[in-house]
């Protein structure tokens, strides 16, 4: 598998279809990808990719969370991501993507979703800092 740099940091994320484990390689390091089942259950059976469904929302979810760093842009965009990106790779073969392309593809459906997806993205924002304060 090839070797992905981003701005000089090796920064991306490796799918193994034998264990359903993803891990992310950030600064020469190894780790496994939160499940982020705090704010969304749709990973919770674990990660899944090459169809349309839950375990793929979650995958999706997670990814764009710890890339963006924001929560609810996280999860007004992880249905179309999931769509466009995790739907698409092959169930049975590994696969690995940048941060890069990530950040890439979700500014993309920013641009597309618009005033709509703005007004969401803020929804959420605010029903997970209400979450917070309970």
């Amino acid at each position: 598998m090839a070797k992905f740099v981003t701005n000089g940091v090796d920064h991306h994320y490796r799918g193994d279809p034998a264990t359903r484990k993803v891990k992310v390689f950030r600064h020469g390091r190894r780790k496994s990808l939160p499940l982020r089942d705090d704010i969304c259950c749709d990973g919770r059976g674990g990660w899944n990719w090459g169809y349309p469904g839950q375990g793929p929302r979650g995958l999706a979810m997670a990814l764009l969370a710890d890339v963006l760093n924001d929560d609810a842009r996280a999860l007004a965009l992880q249905c179309e991501f999931a769509r466009r990106v995790v739907c698409m790779w092959p169930m049975d073969k590994p696969w690995a993507i940048e941060a890069a392309e990530i950040r890439r593809i979700a500014a993309e459906i920013e641009c597309v979703g618009g005033v709509e997806l703005q007004q969401r993205i803020d929804l959420t924002r605010a029903l997970l800092e209400a979450k917070t304060c309970d």
